[in-house]
């Protein structure tokens, strides 16, 4: 009879803030890990410790690199190859790439990393996980949630797409991409606080072993040796010599996950199954995969959806634009602000499922991260600006840049504010400077056009308003320069190439605004219109549209309902016999905000009494 082995791989799943704030764990962390350091000098017989894949932890744990640099170097530490145990469906696509990304710069900085795609507890796992991982050379990926059938709103799908009979299965993503999936079948728990009690030890296993090979594919047994926040088991090695001489039949063994996973490709069976894109099964051999978190505090959703946009379409194409002319990128800055940003991404931080402490401490992290987006996109901007030959425009306007960041052609309408004159303070103080803006506003009536590049008048262009702002210049070598501005606010409509930029000029006219042409509301059916869409307010206060393009019409649209929920942080669950109530049966208004040719607003209010 072959013999069976048990591969006992140590670790603890480091949230890095959860029911306590982040300088709490953050202390627990140093004890953790002077712990660890303490033991691999101690006790030879002490494999190696998972250090929960993700590197951001050796960035918490400052206190001494040396010896931490040597436990890696000696294999003893095991890190990677992730920045953080990020949310896959809560953060954007790139986020998870730069996720991977920077986890494997730190991986290379430290000089080794677990060839494993590592998601212990991510509630729920992307379809594009396996391309992600090949990507990044690595063929296998672990985690604790959904696999188990299900369909839509829970129920069970009986076409089998999230069920595997092994702990151990393939995993196929939209791109065909494949990798081997581990799912931590018995939590990764199953090997935790192991007994070197003889008898409390025979119970343990006697236990621990049937769960285990009710799922596993071979004779290698994976046992996770820790669980949440879990101080390292420091008698392990005991433990795991007392299990050796209680069971003969099988070889216990303390380990890390590479050399589990070599002797695991060895003996995988042909007939393992294929689990097919997203794994977000509800009902899961490991645990729920808790999607109704995505309601939960959902200002933390929107701070981080604004600062990703920040980064992702309007800082880093800027300075890839910028790039071009000044042969420089802020590579440096921008992973200081996706680390910040990133920071917020593990899954009880942006799912919103922790104390009140831990989201209170997220929103300076979005707002760091956003600041130094801004910083960034207002610098490449500005050098782009400044090697853009204007002299070809009048010399007493304003020049000014359109920009199209996306990789997409784009006809789209802007709204700009142009500093059309600045008044210094010097030396003066401000009320006398505020005076003088405001006598040059009243004494230069004016009328302002746009014209592009080539001096045309582009009349669709809207003059709004005009306004005194206070404002400041920062030279490169000299102290900030105050002034009051007199800004003119406009909107513009504009037709740009992906990733490009096109030149306009404010100007001072004698005409007046032209009549404004046909808007694309028509008030008498109360239809938006254009040449891609059609949308009317309906009879119950909801909208219709209609795609143009396709003929498609969605009836009913922009229902707001509000219920019971007697459910948890994690899971939504509404009340049995609860009765929604729905916006749009109370009272409707509706308001016309703007109408133009090139661009329609309404504000559609709707009121309705709820219980409270």
């Amino acid at each position: 009879m072959t013999r069976k082995k048990v591969h006992i791989i140590s670790h603890s799943h480091w949230d890095r803030e959860w029911y306590m704030a982040y300088e709490q764990h953050h202390m627990r962390l140093i004890n953790l890990m002077d712990d660890l350091l303490d033991l691999f000098k101690t006790n030879p017989d002490f494999h190696s410790f998972h250090l929960d894949g993700q590197t951001i932890i050796l960035d918490d744990y400052l206190q001494v690199e040396a010896e931490v640099r040597q436990a890696i170097a000696k294999g003893k530490l095991r890190i990677g190859p992730f920045y953080i145990l990020q949310d896959d469906f809560l953060t954007s696509s790139e986020s998870n790439v730069r996720n991977m990304l920077i986890g494997k710069e730190d991986c290379d900085k430290w000089g080794a990393s677990v060839p494993l795609g590592y998601f212990p507890d991510t509630f729920g796992n992307m379809g594009q996980t396996p391309q992600l991982m090949l990507k990044a050379g690595l063929k296998a990926a672990a985690f604790g949630r959904g696999i188990r059938p299900t369909g839509f709103n829970n129920q069970v799908d009986n076409s089998e797409k999230f069920t595997s009979q092994f702990s151990e299965m393939a995993w196929q993503g939209p791109d065909d991409s494949r990798i081997l999936g581990l799912l931590f079948a018995n939590w990764y728990s199953n090997g935790n606080e192991i007994p070197t009690d003889e008898a409390k030890a025979k119970a343990y296993w006697d236990q621990k072993l049937a769960d285990v090979e009710r799922f596993a594919s071979t004779k290698h047994l994976l046992m996770m040796n820790g669980v949440d926040h879990q101080p390292v088991q420091l008698d392990v090695t005991e433990a795991i010599a007392l299990a050796n001489r209680l069971y003969p039949d099988y070889d216990f063994v303390h380990i890390c996950f590479e050399d589990y996973l070599n002797d695991l490709a060895s003996e995988l069976p042909d007939d393992l199954s294929t689990v097919y894109g997203e794994i977000t099964s509800q009902e899961t051999n490991g645990w729920y995969i808790l999607a109704n978190t995505a309601s939960a505090r959902v200002y933390i959703k929107q701070a981080n959806t604004r600062v990703s946009r920040q980064l992702e379409n309007l800082t880093e194409p800027l300075a890839s634009m910028a790039y071009d002319i000044t042969g420089t990128y802020p590579h440096d800055q921008l992973r200081y602000a996706w680390k910040t940003l990133m920071q917020n991404h593990p899954h009880d931080s942006i799912c919103g499922c922790s104390v009140d402490s831990v989201h209170q401490e997220m929103m300076p992290r979005f707002e760091k991260a956003y600041q130094v987006g801004v910083y960034l996109a207002d610098k490449a901007a500005q050098q782009i600006a400044d090697a853009v030959d204007t002299s070809y425009f009048p010399e007493d306007s304003q020049p000014f840049l359109a920009f199209n960041t996306s990789g997409h052609p784009k006809n789209k309408v802007e709204e700009f504010s142009i500093t059309w004159k600045k008044c210094f303070f010097g030396q003066r103080f401000p009320k006398d400077v505020y005076q003088e803006a405001k006598d040059y506003l009243a004494n230069h009536p004016q009328h302002f056009q746009i014209i592009d590049a080539k001096g045309q008048v582009v009349k669709e262009a809207e003059i709004l308003s005009t306004e005194i702002a206070f404002d400041y210049d920062l030279p490169e070598r000299t102290f900030r320069e105050a002034y009051f501005a007199i800004k003119v606010n406009l909107r513009l409509p504009l037709t740009l190439e992906a990733m490009s930029w096109q030149s306009f000029a404010l100007v001072s006219s004698n005409s007046s605004e032209p009549e404004a042409e046909k808007g694309l509301f028509d008030e008498e059916t109360g239809t938006l219109e254009n040449d891609y869409l059609s949308i009317t307010l309906n009879e119950k206060g909801l909208l219709d549209i209609r795609d143009k393009v396709s003929q498609q019409v969605f009836h009913d649209c922009l229902q707001f309902e509000d219920c019971g929920d007697v459910g948890n942080e994690y899971i939504f669950r509404q009340p049995n016999h609860d009765q929604p109530y729905f916006a749009h049966e109370g009272h409707s208004t509706l308001q016309v905000k703007t109408i133009t040719p090139n661009l329609a607003e309404l504000v559609l209010r709707q009121s309705f009494a709820i219980p409270v």
